[in-house]
C-alpha cells in the first residue's frame, strides 16, 4: 500500500478546513460590529460578539438566529458636513434587538432598538429647541432592521422609510452599499460556516421638511468562530508542512 507523506497530508487538511463544512443545529460563536452611517459621516460603530444559532439540518443551511442584547452603544458626533444640512450633530442610543435571517442572499429582520437625537443647526451640547428624537423602531414592527415608515412632526418634520437586512445590495438615492456571506477561504458562499464571515446592509432613507434627503445605512459584520476540532486540524497541517520541510533540507 502506498503511504501518504506529509505533504500529502498537509494539503488534505489544508482543502478540509477551507471548505469548512457547514454547521450542524446548534450555536456558533462570532465577533463584530453593529454600525450606523448617516450621509458621507463614518459609521457610528460598536463592536461585539456572543453566540449565533446555526440550523442545517442534514447540513443544508436554513437559518440563522442572533439573540438581543449582541450590541449596544451611546454616542454623541459632531457633523460638519454640509451636504448633511440641517444636521449638526447626532446622538445615538442603540441596541441590538433579536435577529433571525434565512434565505439566499442572507436577509430578514433585526431591529435597533433605541433613538438618534439629530441636533439641528448648532452642537449637540448646545442643546437647541430645534432637536429632533427619532425613534430606531416604532411598535415593534416598524423600524431600523424591519421595514416600514416613521414620520416624525415639529420645527423640522421627519419622513424615515426603513427596510429587512441583506447581504445583497441596498440604494438610497444614488448612494449604494453591498453585504456579502464568504466561507473560511473568503469566498461567496450561501451558508454560514465555521471560520466564514458575514456583512448584512439595511437601507434608511430619511427626508426632512426642508427638502433634503439623507441616506443612511446600518451595516451589521459578523465573523464566525473556527470550531475548536477546526483549529486542531489546521495546526496539524501547518505542523505537517513543516516536517516535511525539514525532511526536504536534510535529503
Amino acid at each position: 500500500m502506498r503511504k501518504l507523506s506529509w505533504t500529502g497530508v498537509a494539503l488534505v487538511v489544508a482543502r478540509f478546513v477551507l471548505a469548512a463544512a457547514p454547521a450542524s443545529a446548534g450555536p456558533l460563536g462570532f465577533t463584530g460590529s453593529l454600525g450606523l452611517a448617516f450621509a458621507n459621516l463614518p459609521p457610528i460603530t460598536v463592536t461585539g460578539g456572543g453566540t449565533a444559532l446555526v440550523n442545517s439540518p442534514g447540513g443544508a443551511f436554513e437559518s440563522l438566529d442572533l439573540a438581543g442584547g449582541q450590541f449596544a452603544t451611546v454616542l454623541s458626533i459632531p457633523v460638519d458636513d454640509p451636504a448633511a444640512f440641517p444636521i449638526a450633530g447626532i446622538i445615538a442610543d442603540a441596541t441590538s434587538g433579536p435577529g433571525h435571517f434565512s434565505g439566499s442572499p442572507l436577509g430578514g429582520q433585526m431591529p435597533v432598538l433605541g433613538s438618534a437625537t439629530l441636533c439641528l443647526f448648532h452642537a449637540c451640547d448646545a442643546s437647541p429647541a430645534a432637536n429632533v428624537v427619532v425613534p430606531f423602531t416604532q411598535g415593534g414592527q416598524v423600524g431600523v432592521g424591519l421595514g416600514g415608515q416613521i414620520v416624525t412632526s415639529g420645527f423640522v418634520s421627519f419622513t424615515i422609510t426603513f427596510a429587512p437586512w441583506t447581504a445583497g445590495e441596498v440604494s438610497v438615492g444614488a448612494v449604494s452599499i453591498e453585504g456579502y456571506l464568504r466561507d473560511a477561504g473568503g469566498q461567496p458562499t450561501t451558508e454560514v460556516v465555521p471560520g466564514g464571515s458575514a456583512r448584512l446592509v439595511t437601507p434608511i432613507a430619511i427626508e426632512t421638511s426642508m427638502g433634503e434627503n439623507v441616506p443612511a445605512f446600518g451595516i451589521l459584520t459578523l465573523a464566525f468562530v473556527p470550531e475548536p476540532g477546526t483549529l486542531v486540524l489546521l495546526a496539524m497541517g501547518i505542523g505537517g508542512l513543516a516536517i516535511a520541510g525539514r525532511r526536504r533540507l536534510r535529503t
